[in-house]
């Protein structure tokens, strides 16, 4: 169990809410890809976290065409785009 009384008494400072807010954060995010669908997800996933190439998704998620990749992500980019301007409390975290 951790002592707070303790720990303000060492980090008189220390302001949680940016941990907190942190948190809420990625948090939303995870819902709001999660919302996008599993063909959206593991392409984000793997153009973003990853940094894989073009040719590379291609080739993992079967792909025709490299641009059939780069069309889908821009659709998924769109997508997730869409839902952050429809809920409010999105924009409000994101922000």
């Amino acid at each position: 169990m951790i002592n707070l009384e303790m720990q303000d008494a060492r980090e008189p400072d220390y302001d949680y809410t940016a941990d907190i807010m942190t948190r809420e954060r990625a948090r939303t995010l995870k819902e709001m890809i999660c919302r996008l669908g599993e063909k959206c997800y593991r392409l984000l996933q793997l153009s973003i976290h990853q940094q894989l190439d073009y040719s590379e998704i291609c080739a993992e998620m079967g792909f025709a065409t490299v641009d059939a990749v780069k069309t889908q992500k821009y659709k998924c980019k769109q997508k997730l785009l869409e839902l952050i301007d429809s809920n409010p409390h999105y924009r409000e975290v994101i922000e």
